[in-house]
């Protein structure tokens, strides 16, 4: 465009030139030299007009250019083509932190995020372009507060380092109540746990057996309790009595349940949000057999809490009542039983569990993997070796859990495999089995004793905490305690 304009200015001086000599001769020329001065204005003009346009266009592209640079310069004074920072990451003077108060220094750099189903820390870093170099950093500093192999999807974390790509802070918050920081100061990284005040209100739950135990408390829960919370009610109810009653098969229309829970409240300014429930401080259940208790105790801050019975001992004990949730028992322990496919009578000396495909199998107890394979007419099948001479025997499995092997350790409902119908088997069920140092014994009246009990330090407070319980379950503590000293 500069050249085309050039041209025009010097074709617009040689025209100019021709304009003069022809005026010039005029007044010899008479008519004709009239004539050529006539028609050489209109040109004139015309190259004026052209001269005019070019000089408007070229300033117009100059503020085109001009609009198109101006942005990329103000963006952190980067030139065009020079690389940016990772879109997770701003300035912390720009956006508050979400997990906490805002992140001090404006040219602190910010990346926030949750953490998904079945990710690390570490996966969740490399999927938001943290560099790899940060997690052992994180990791070492927390470590005296918060074991991240413990995280959970939905924690949140912030995480922010200044320009030179230093660590400045970390943030994880585990729950609305609980936090910890991991924060840079004089003297290096110093690791903070923040735990909010809650308040916490106690709520009494009781009720009559209609047809199962889950149904019936979330059924009969009342008004003011959100369905949400009478379901986490009723699986922990069930998960404190497993040692002692199988849910699937020994409840009955008319047996009662009680059970008193903690109701959580956080505080913030002057109101209360509620935060959901918290745990069962005592409950019981009272069926054809037998009356159960248990109590919620923590003997000691260096231990952790357990519920117990009235007397004292953890109502934890070696064995499980059952492997699994079930529909229905299809063949008992027996040393005499018509095989259904044989069609002769053989010893049996397992219970049947009947069940869906896929349905999850833990051990009863703790213990260590001998066994994992095809083993004749149990098809694919689990043994478990277990303390004081015990194994356990899970027969007819569909496929074992992912990651395990012979040679590694289980704990107590671990979950080893599912229900399949592997082996010699007419549909799918779990053969559950157990040896008793060399001797089968019926699964159904193994009672094994409590793990532990409360230290004889710790039994006056827990006595105290036992009476208070009982009484506002409505239940006389005297005549639990001996109940359960018979």
């Amino acid at each position: 465009m500069g050249k085309a304009v050039e041209d025009t200015h010097i074709d617009s001086k040689a025209r100019d030139g021709r304009a003069k000599r022809q005026i010039g001769n005029s007044g010899k020329g008479g008519p004709r030299a009239g004539n050529a001065g006539g028609a050489s204005a209109p040109n004139w003009r015309s190259n004026a007009l052209s001269v005019g346009c070019a000089v408007l266009g070229m300033g117009l592209l100059a503020g085109v250019f001009w609009l198109a640079q101006g942005p990329a310069q103000e963006a952190g004074g980067r030139k065009a083509g020079a690389p940016r920072e990772l879109p997770e990451w701003h300035t912390a003077a720009k956006q508050r932190n979400q997990l906490g108060r805002s992140l001090s220094g404006p040219t602190h750099q910010v990346v926030e995020g949750a953490l998904r189903s079945g990710e690390t820390l570490g996966l969740a870093f490399q999927r938001h372009g943290i560099p790899e170099t940060f997690l052992p950093e994180v990791e070492a500093g927390l470590q005296p507060l918060f074991d991240f192999r413990t995280a959970r999807p939905g924690d949140r974390w912030s995480l922010a380092r200044d320009d030179g790509g230093v660590l400045i802070e970390f943030r994880y918050q585990r729950s609305p109540v609980d936090s910890y920081a991991l924060v840079r100061g004089p003297e290096g990284l110093l690791a903070k746990r923040r735990t909010q005040p809650v308040a916490v209100q106690r709520t009494l739950l009781r009720g009559t057996v209609s047809k199962n135990l889950y149904d019936s408390i979330v059924s009969g829960g009342g008004e003011d309790l959100a369905r949400q919370d009478l379901k986490k009610i009723a699986s922990k109810f069930a998960e404190i009595f497993s040692w002692d009653v199988d849910f699937s098969r020994d409840v009955r229309p008319g047996d009662q349940y009680r059970a008193l829970f903690e109701r959580r409240y956080l505080r913030e300014g002057g109101e209360k949000r509620y935060l959901g429930v918290g745990r069962i401080l005592a409950s019981h259940y009272s069926n054809r057999r037998a009356d159960y208790t248990a109590i919620y105790f923590r003997p000691g801050e260096q231990r952790r809490g357990g519920y117990y019975r009235a007397n004292g001992a953890s109502v934890r004990r070696q064995f499980l009542r059952a492997p699994l949730s079930y529909r229905r028992i299809s063949s008992h322990f027996s040393y005499s039983r018509l095989h259904p496919i044989r069609r002769i009578r053989l010893p049996h000396p397992a219970i049947d569990y009947a069940a869906p495909l896929d349905t999850k199998v833990w051990s009863v107890a703790s213990g260590k993997i001998t066994y994992m394979g095809w083993m004749g007419a149990l098809g694919k099948t689990v043994k478990v070796r277990h303390a004081n001479g015990y194994i356990s025997y899970y027969g007819h499995l569909r496929r074992f859990h992912a990651g395990l092997s012979v040679g590694d350790l289980v704990r107590q409902k671990q979950v080893i495999g599912y229900v399949g119908s592997t082996g010699m088997s007419t549909a799918p069920h779990l053969d559950f089995r157990v040896k008793h140092r060399g001797k089968w014994v019926n699964p159904a009246r193994l009672l094994t004793p409590p793990v532990e009990e409360i230290p004889e330090e710790y039994l006056p407070r827990f006595r105290e905490h036992r009476d208070e319980y009982l009484s506002e379950l409505g239940i006389d503590p005297l005549s639990v305690a001996m109940q359960e000293a018979l």
